[in-house]
């Protein structure tokens, strides 16, 4: 439910050509230009921006915000590493600013909840519900992208209102949009090359390395691998040809060969060492195009992987993007990715990475981060870190997360030593996490309830399927479902009652009903209503996905269980919760107060007014006014506009992107 204000408001009433207040053109590689509907944007700001000045004049210049988001925080975690005395940081910001709960979205995972939390609109009105869309005509699970959602973005606001603004590395925010700053964008962003490598490994088990380039056949068993790329990362599949199941090999010796037509062709090679089984450094291997010219080269990271009797597999991390090394538009401006090349070598995006290297990929973020910082002189500067989300899911919380978290805490405490007087600094994450021990499998529910078939493989059969689940959502077969249906499968069909009214009403009683064991121990579940008018390709139910000691299998559309529960094995332990982290510090922001429960989308409106700028009446977000000094917001009144508008679509990614994002999401999981 919405909320009212806490802060009395002044009503600016607009009326817009064609009724919106914020539109975008097709984008444009230009700086900001406010075009027809942005000068009408100017116009309507006209009095709030004269209110901005006076406020400015009184405080002698703008207030700044700087917002950090640290993905998968959550105080279950951080206390007690706070009470350890390892983050002294983040001990500091509770100590001297305000700190609390935020409660995420429904479906509490990174794509709703962070575009919930950058426009302060819940998913029904920007059209994100998860990792993804079902499109009901294909029936296909299809990967998302910044201009699947209308809804403007805090950013958007504040470059149309001349607000100098930096947003980097923030989820669904590919392709880049325009913004009066810059933009790099996050999770979510496709790597596309243009050619294909194909790579020769031999493994040594003596230490010692070859001379030359082509390694004696006492170096063996020789390997093979042709590399395979998805969104920011490479795997190689290698197969032991000798056959002979030996393990224990120290080093490898790597040498990189052309893969042209099918046929391998000797080439310039390129061999590096490097150990395996534990941190690798970084290996360096040049790119070469098509016609043997050089294209840069590509900064790789060894991941280790499983050994098998005659497998090994090892995977690598695309750490580069360069401006003609790909097609992908990350920044805004475009040359902004020539400076990072210049600057760095490399640049990072957000991406799984295997937990080994996920410290020293932190402190690249915090490099990243810092850069980006000191490149101008922000009013609103926002940064996110993703591998805290990484490393939980993958190990908890272990030394690796506590190193993670430090290198984080020392970051900030650089951060603090830079931040203006005249500034907020607010610090969120879009979900929480913690141990589970069991986990259902709700399309297996779904198929001993006779609602959901399988095909002779793990793929459903949509032609039998009247319901099923991915990703937390939960969706019905239109061209089955109707009450003769519904009847015929046994389900009741109460007199009055519609046919999505009564499936609904058997599957929260299904779901309250799981059990397990002789003694019949209770796992009811939860379904969120979706609100009715949702935008978008919108579920037709969301389950709440965690409880105390488990939780609903993520991603298992084509994935089917054994039973509809099971015990989680040890690297699967940890998962999502709803309750995230919030915290403010700086001018004006009341000391060492926990704050109630906060909503995930009052981060925007809160950013909007301290900005000095006016909040859309509609928006489902608040703000946070518990965590400021009663006598800074008599300072700074909060202004309203009635209706912001949407924006017009722009620019979507290509065939080929969207294939890799695919790619990508299934790589991780989120696809099957």
């Amino acid at each position: 439910m919405k909320r009212a204000p806490i802060i009395v408001t002044l009503l600016v009433a607009l009326s817009l050509a064609g009724g919106a207040c914020l539109l975008y053109a097709k984008r444009q590689r230009a700086p900001v230009s406010p075009g027809a509907a942005g000068l009408a944007v100017a116009h309507a700001y006209a009095d709030w921006e004269e209110y901005a000045g006076d406020v400015e004049r009184r405080d002698g210049r703008r207030h700044k915000v700087v917002f950090i988001g640290v993905d998968g925080a959550a105080w279950n975690i951080l206390d007690p590493m706070i009470e350890e005395g390892l983050l002294p940081t983040f001990a500091k910001l509770k100590r001297e600013g305000s700190h609390g709960v935020l409660r995420s979205v429904d479906a509490y995972v990174s794509p709703p909840a962070w575009v919930t939390m950058m426009t302060g609109y819940l998913p029904e009105r920007t059209g994100i519900y998860t990792f993804g869309h079902w499109d009901r005509e294909s029936r296909t699970f299809l990967p998302l992208e910044a201009v699947d959602t209308r809804t403007p973005s805090v950013w958007d606001i504040s470059s149309f209102a001349g607000r100098r603004t930096a947003v980097i590395n923030v989820p669904m925010t590919y392709p880049v949009r325009d913004v009066d700053g810059i933009m790099v964008s996050g999770l979510m962003t496709p790597t596309k090359l243009h050619d294909r490598q194909h790579f020769d490994l031999t493994f040594t088990d003596s230490g010692g390395m070859p001379d030359d380039v082509d390694p004696p056949e006492s170096y063996s068993p020789a390997m093979s691998a042709v590399l395979e790329h998805s969104a920011n990362r490479f795997e190689f599949y290698l197969c032991d040809t000798t056959n002979d199941g030996s393990v224990g090999y120290d080093k490898v010796y790597l040498k990189k060969r052309r893969l042209e037509s099918g046929r391998l062709e000797a080439g310039d090679a390129t061999s590096c060492a490097f150990r395996v089984g534990e941190f690798s450094p970084w290996l360096k291997v040049n790119h070469l195009a098509p016609d043997r010219s050089e294209k840069g080269w590509c900064r790789l990271v060894v991941i280790p992987g499983g050994r098998s009797r005659s497998d090994y597999v090892l995977r690598f991390s695309h750490t580069l993007f360069a401006a003609g090394d790909t097609d992908v538009a990350f920044t805004y401006p475009g040359s902004l990715a020539d400076s990072l090349q210049e600057r760095f070598g490399y640049y990072f995006p957000s991406s799984w990475l295997d937990k080994p290297i996920i410290p020293e990929f932190t402190a690249d973020a915090t490099r990243y981060a810092s850069y980006f910082y000191e490149y101008e002189d922000w009013d609103l500067f926002l940064y996110v870190f993703t591998q805290t989300d990484n490393i939980q899911h993958l190990d908890g919380v272990t030394p690796i997360t506590r190193q993670v978290y430090q290198i984080i805490d020392r970051h900030l405490a650089r951060l603090l030593d830079r931040l203006p007087e005249d500034s907020t600094l607010i610090i969120a994450s879009d979900h929480g996490f913690k141990e589970y021990s069991i986990s259902i499998d709700l399309n297996r529910l779904f198929q001993q309830l006779g609602l959901l078939s399988y095909a002779s493989g793990p793929e459903i059969d949509f032609e039998k399927t009247l319901v099923f689940h991915n990703l937390w959502c939960v969706y019905f077969n239109r061209d089955l479902l109707d009450l003769e249906e519904l009847n015929r499968r046994g389900i009741e069909t109460p007199a009055g009652m519609s046919a999505d009214e009564s499936l609904i009403r058997y599957l929260r009683r299904a779901g309250r009903g799981i059990k397990a064991g002789a003694r019949g121990t209770p796992y009811p579940i939860e379904f969120c209503d979706v609100a009715p008018g949702a935008i978008g390709h919108a579920p037709d139910l969301i389950v709440k996905g965690t409880y105390g000691d488990y939780h609903v299998e993520f991603w298992n559309l084509k994935r089917p269980r054994d039973a509809v529960l099971r015990a989680l094995g040890p690297d699967e332990k940890w998962n999502h919760t709803r309750e995230g982290i919030v915290m403010a510090y700086g001018k004006g922001v009341r000391r060492g107060v926990e704050l109630p429960e906060m909503e995930i989308a009052d981060i925007t409106p809160t950013m909007l007014y301290l900005l000095g700028l006016p909040t859309p009446a509609d928006m489902d977000g608040r703000i946070m006014a518990e965590a400021f000094e009663s006598r800074a917001l008599a300072r700074r009144p909060h202004y309203v506009i009635e209706d912001l508008g949407v924006l017009s679509r722009g620019e979507s990614v290509s065939d080929e992107e969207r294939e890799t994002l695919e790619r990508s999401l299934r790589s991780l999981g989120y696809i099957r």
